[in-house]
């Protein structure tokens, strides 16, 4: 349930009335994972696309409800229940959230957002993993809705490579590649 919250805070969408939710991501392996995750729930009804999944929309608002957070790109927030999550679960929300909104450096993980209340959120929270991250920067963006958008970036790239790591095996190969040098 952690990794279907990051993964509809990351490239998730809970909807709106008479909408479905949707996980959009060109990575298969992302996609099979939130498939696998969504069985918690049972036989979900499941509309696959080549690059999104949708589910009942009433799933995400469980999970929404439950954490106290909304998946809508400029309304989502870290709530202080996810603090409650255990760190274990926590590694796993947050390898589901960079593997969607991540990009690999040879000395960082860029982690780009619209939302900077968001991305404050998942700096609290890498800070709380002890995950040492720099300050929340800001770079105009033309395709973005308002023109700019938010990173921050992971410094420590061995330790999150240890202790989170990716799914998604272009990420996951670099990282790799970038610890061992």
């Amino acid at each position: 349930i952690v990794r279907l919250l990051f993964h509809l805070l990351g490239d998730g969408y809970s909807g709106r009335k008479g909408d479905n939710a949707n996980y959009r991501n060109t990575c298969k392996e992302l996609l099979e994972e939130v498939k696998n995750d969504l069985r918690i729930f049972g036989d979900v009804p499941i509309y696959e696309q080549e690059f999104s999944i949708k589910f009942p929309r009433v799933l995400a608002e469980i999970i929404e409800k439950y954490y106290r957070v909304n998946s809508r790109t400029f309304d989502s927030t870290i709530s202080d229940k996810i603090f409650q999550i255990p760190k274990i679960n926590l590694y796993s929300g947050i390898k589901a959230f960079v593997d969607d909104e991540g990009t690999v450096y040879s000395s960082s993980i860029r982690i780009s957002s619209a939302n900077f209340n968001l991305l404050l959120g998942i700096k609290e929270i890498l800070s709380f993993l002890k995950i040492k991250t720099n300050e929340i920067g800001v770079q105009k963006n033309k395709k973005a809705r308002f023109g700019k958008t938010y990173y921050l970036d992971i410094r420590d790239i061995e330790k999150y490579y240890q202790k989170v790591g990716f799914i998604h095996p272009k990420k996951k190969m670099l990282l790799e590649k970038y610890v061992k040098y």
